[in-house]
């Protein structure tokens, strides 16, 4: 919904104010925005950025169920000794690691107090999640979306070709397996979409997204 509000031209919808309590579900758990602000892109970039903090907070909210107050600091500091899972919210069911961890990251991304690092929701923020939505969506939902083209999330953003086996990284992304491994084995240690150093070199297989790309590509063949 913010990648929406954010991109809309010729001006951008800024929230500005967002918190738990602006956010409404209907009956379908489809998420709503309410009461927000209209600001020009040009001229209130600050706003947007705002609204992109605030939604690294709610991602850490939703993950630990802890007050906002020194959240961050915490969930870094969790995620520094490898304790993520001792601060997940029980109350939220059992959280899958890997994704919590990707989650994590990605929301303390959203919080970096240096702008010059504020993520891109549609770009940067969307990789991450859109795996994940593949992963527990519906294979029709992405029939319906898209049938020429395939949806970005089984784009690797190193190939930019579609992924036949799909792996996650520690930066949150997730990137055709071949591809990160060259990456990793020719001596880097830092993302390559961030730059941003991997807190470890750990590749794990995506295997609900290469079900799911697999699904769409027998789809697809037979139209």
């Amino acid at each position: 919904a913010l990648i929406f509000l954010h991109s809309t031209q010729p001006t951008a919808i800024s929230h500005v104010d967002l918190s738990p309590k602006k956010l409404l579900l209907d009956a379908n758990f489809t998420c709503k925005i309410t009461n927000f602000s209209l600001l020009k892109k040009d001229t209130k970039s600050m706003a947007l950025e705002s609204d992109i903090y605030s939604y690294g907070i709610l991602v850490l909210y939703l993950l630990t169920g802890k007050q906002t107050s020194g959240i961050v600091k915490e969930v870094e500091y969790a995620l520094k000794i490898n304790a993520l899972d001792s601060i997940l919210d029980p109350s939220a069911g059992n959280w899958p690691y890997v994704q919590a961890e990707q989650l994590a990251h990605m929301a303390l991304r959203c919080c970096d107090a240096n702008r010059d690092d504020c993520p891109d929701l549609a770009y940067d923020v969307w990789r991450v999640l859109a795996p994940m939505q593949a992963s527990c969506s519906s294979l029709s939902s992405f029939l319906l979306a898209s049938q020429d083209e395939p949806p970005h999330c089984f784009i690797c953003p190193i190939l930019q070709e579609i992924m036949e086996d799909p792996h996650f990284a520690a930066d949150g992304f997730t990137y055709e397996g071949e591809a990160i491994r060259g990456w990793l084995d020719s001596g880097h240690d830092t993302s390559p979409m961030t730059n941003t150093k991997l807190a470890n070199l750990n590749l794990i297989p995506n295997c609900a997204l290469r079900s799911v790309i697999k699904e769409w590509q027998q789809f697809t063949s037979t139209q």
